[in-house]
């Protein structure tokens, strides 16, 4: 029964159903063969059997009448009994002919014709035997009437009637026959239709049993892990798929969603522990960053005071450049005045030339007159950003100009 767990539903259905279906078609399709043979019977009992019995009854009991109306009418006394006897005896004739028409009709067999036949022939020697005894009696042989309706009457009726009776009883028999090939039929027919009833319903059963029991199992195991599921539970083992049908398919999807959840489930937890890693390690490196900051920030405090110290040498060094520059101004001044003044010196150097040691008592003058207006103009203006000149560095002021700038 493997390939029938593995079929699928709707094969599973169509096959159960349909051999119930199956076994219900031919039950209906024996029931119908059963019951027209038992119709067939009971139209052959009541329409040949019972018919040809009851005209082959009909025609004996119409030939026994004649045969007592004859009797009658040789028995009679008197002119007027014997007329009435000789009227039936002529009504009953046609009766007769009547019932053996309506019996030739009804004749299947050969046995039956023979039996026929042999009656008709009988009959025919008793009409003739009665024809006779009525011609004696009309000639008033009525001695002789009487005997040979005793003895050659007597033995042609008694004839046809054996052959009458002998064909009841076969028609008899045949209906006895078709009686029990009816009685056959029902009960062959009765075990058919049990047999097939016990048959569809044991089908439609164990098909009924099977599939219920496949989809009840199968259910309620997908019903226990999707509630384990449901509870968080993604460990559950995995449904046990013993069918190859939408159940089992669908255990099979449901094992393979479980499945799946579990390993996002995880990825999703490990995902998390490396996150959570990250963000220790973030929370480390911000703190090493915030101290860094802190350093940074201190240096860079240092770094703006430096700067500031810086910005205010620089100043002092603009100042003092500022200053220099006056300074070297008034230098270049004086030493233009002193160049008018050596000028002037000359000339009069030249034009008293004469005069030697009046003019070296002037230039004398002059020089100590120049050295205090340098000194009297130089000395405020150095005091903050450059040193005095040396005694020796008074006479030349642009080497000591020089040299203040690379200090």
């Amino acid at each position: 029964m493997l390939w029938f767990s593995n079929s699928k539903i709707g094969t599973k259905l169509a096959l159960g159903f349909g051999t119930v279906l199956i076994l219900s078609a031919f039950l209906g399709i024996i029931a119908i063969i059963q019951l027209s043979k038992m119709n067939g019977n009971v139209i052959d009992i009541g329409a040949n059997w019972m018919a040809r019995i009851t005209y082959l009854s009909e025609l004996r009991f119409d030939c026994s009448k004649l045969r007592r109306l004859e009797l009658n009418y040789l028995t009679s006394m008197d002119d007027r009994t014997r007329a009435q006897t000789q009227t039936s005896i002529d009504r009953l004739m046609p009766e007769i002919e009547k019932d053996q028409k309506l019996y030739e009709a009804t004749i299947s067999s050969d046995d039956e014709r023979q039996f026929y036949q042999g009656f008709r022939s009988a009959w025919d020697k008793h009409l003739a035997a009665r024809d006779h005894i009525m011609e004696l009696h009309r000639e008033g042989k009525q001695k002789e009437a009487n005997e040979y309706s005793a003895s050659e009457g007597l033995s042609t009726f008694s004839a046809a009637d054996k052959f009458l009776y002998d064909d009841v009883q076969f028609n008899v028999k045949g209906a006895d026959a078709a009686m029990k090939s009816a009685a056959s039929t029902y009960s062959s027919s009765r075990y058919w239709v049990i047999g097939l009833l016990v048959g569809a319903i044991g089908i439609g059963l164990l098909v009924s049993i099977g599939i219920a029991r496949s989809l009840a199992s199968a259910a309620s195991g997908m019903l226990l892990t999707i509630q384990e599921v449901a509870s968080n539970n993604l460990t559950v083992a995995d449904l046990d798929v013993a069918s190859h049908d939408e159940i089992g398919q669908a255990c099979v999807a449901l094992n393979k969603m479980k499945n799946n959840l579990h390993q996002v489930i995880q990825a999703i937890a490990t995902n998390a522990q490396q996150v959570a890693n990250a963000s220790e390690q973030l929370s480390n490196t911000s703190q090493q960053i915030t101290a860094n900051s802190e350093e940074t920030s201190a240096q860079a405090k240092v770094v703006s005071n430096a700067a500031q110290q810086v910005s205010q040498n620089l100043q002092t060094v603009a100042t003092g450049a500022e200053e220099m520059g006056s300074t070297i101004k008034e230098i270049a001044k004086n030493a233009s005045e002193a160049a008018k003044v050596a000028s002037s010196a000359v000339r009069v150097a030249e034009s008293t030339n004469a005069q030697w040691p009046s003019l070296e008592n002037l230039r004398l003058k002059l020089a100590r007159s120049s050295r205090s207006s340098l000194r009297s103009r130089s000395r405020p203006t150095c005091s903050r950003s450059m040193p005095l000149l040396k005694p020796r560095e008074r006479v030349r002021p642009a080497k000591a100009l020089r040299w203040s700038r690379m200090k």
